[in-house]
Formats: structure tokens, sequence, C-alpha cells
């Protein structure tokens, strides 16, 4: 991890704090192909992804990718309009800058517990963010999920993604409106500041609710990425 973290120098000096989470892409088993002040290439073999950000040029990685991440629009468009993807997602950038929040929130009737392979099917069964396989969620329980339980029974969860974005949250019907979402990710933020990761996620421009937890808890907005999937 080391050396491909150094790699990774050129393009951070370039631009700053606000885009330190992309020493999460290595961190989560991935590689850094190609890197300058305005080029930036890396792949995770295991999730078959390339996130490409700046001026690259295509390569058989990029190209042959079951999915891509970039900030170039019109590079997205270009490839969307060829017709070869089967799925695509634009996403605002929100970061973390703040400082670790300063204790859980504890709503009363409620506990968290991290989550394990025993609780896989659950996960399966009840989230609805995209068509996740079996493989794919237990990368993500092993990176470190943590549920919330209500009356003794799984009232919702919250995890990371391949690339190191937080997400997969997801609060079953039953429990919504009552602060949850809130609560999961302020314990999310302080297991991955603990753990020495940076703190982001992915939200689509439209999902307002979304956006207005992310700025109440102090994420800072960012680049628009766009998304091909296969």
């Amino acid at each position: 991890m080391m050396n491909e973290t150094v790699k990774l120098l050129p393009w951070l000096t370039a631009r700053g704090k606000m885009h330190g989470y992309v020493q999460t892409f290595v961190r989560n088993g991935g590689r850094v192909l190609e890197c300058s002040a305005d080029t930036l290439v890396m792949v995770q073999d295991e999730a078959d992804m390339v996130f490409a950000l700046g001026q690259f040029r295509d390569t058989e990685e990029i190209l042959k990718a079951g999915t891509l991440m970039t900030d170039r629009k019109d590079w997205f468009e270009e490839k969307l309009a060829g017709g070869q993807y089967a799925g695509t997602l634009i996403a605002r950038n929100a970061v973390y800058m703040k400082d670790l929040p300063p204790e859980e929130i504890l709503l009363p009737g409620t506990s968290f517990r991290m989550l394990d392979e025993k609780d896989l099917p659950f996960v399966q069964e009840t989230y609805t963010g995209f068509d996740a396989d079996d493989a794919y969620l237990k990368r993500c329980l092993r990176r470190g999920m943590i549920g919330i339980e209500a009356e003794g029974q799984l009232a919702g969860y919250i995890g990371t993604h391949d690339e190191g974005a937080m997400g997969l949250l997801q609060i079953l019907p039953p429990y919504r409106r009552r602060h949850y979402a809130e609560a999961l990710e302020t314990a999310m933020i302080r297991f991955l500041m603990a753990d020495g990761r940076a703190v982001w996620g992915q939200v689509e421009e439209s999902n307002t609710a979304s956006r207005r937890l992310q700025e109440k808890l102090g994420f800072a907005w960012g680049d628009l990425y766009y998304w091909l999937f296969r």
C-alpha cells in the first residue's frame, strides 16, 4: 500500500486535502496505473473497477473495466453515446472535513453492532441501492458494516463501497423518520476516522434528503463523478 500511496503524491499535491479520499481506493486494493499533476488512473482487480480522473488516455484497462468512475463529463458522454454500457450514475462527492464527532448518537431503545457474514441474508433481502451480488456484499462486510438495532431487531445498516465511499445506508420502512440515518452515519464517521480512513460519500443531485443530511453532519461538496456499468 505504501508504494501505491507514494505514487499518488503528484496528483494529491496539485489538489490538496479535499481529494485525500483517493487513498481509500488504494487501501481497498487499488493499484495506481498512471499519476501526474493532471492525470490519475487506478484499478481494482477484484472489483473489476477503474477510477480515472483528469486528462487520461484510453487504455485496455479502462475500456474493458466492468465499472468506470471518472470526473470527465465529455469522456463519459462520448462512451455513453457508444452504447457499450448498461447503466450509469452521476453523483457529487461529499467529503467530511471536520474533526472526529465528539460522541455517537444513542437514540432511545437502540444499539449499534458490527455486522458479520451471518447477516448476509438480511442485507441481501433488504438492500435496495443497486443489484449488489454476494461477492460485493461480502467485501462490504469484511471492510466493516455497522447495524442499528431497535427492539432487538436490525432496523438498518451502513458500510463502505469498493471505491471507499461511505454508503449502503439502509433504514427499514418501519424505522424511518426517527433519525436512525443520522445516528448510523455518525457511527460510521467515527469508525472510519478511528481506522485512519478518509470519510467521503457520493450523493445523486436529485436526492434532496441525503444532501441535507450530509450538510447537517458537516460534509463539504466536491466534484461530480460519472459512473459507467457494463
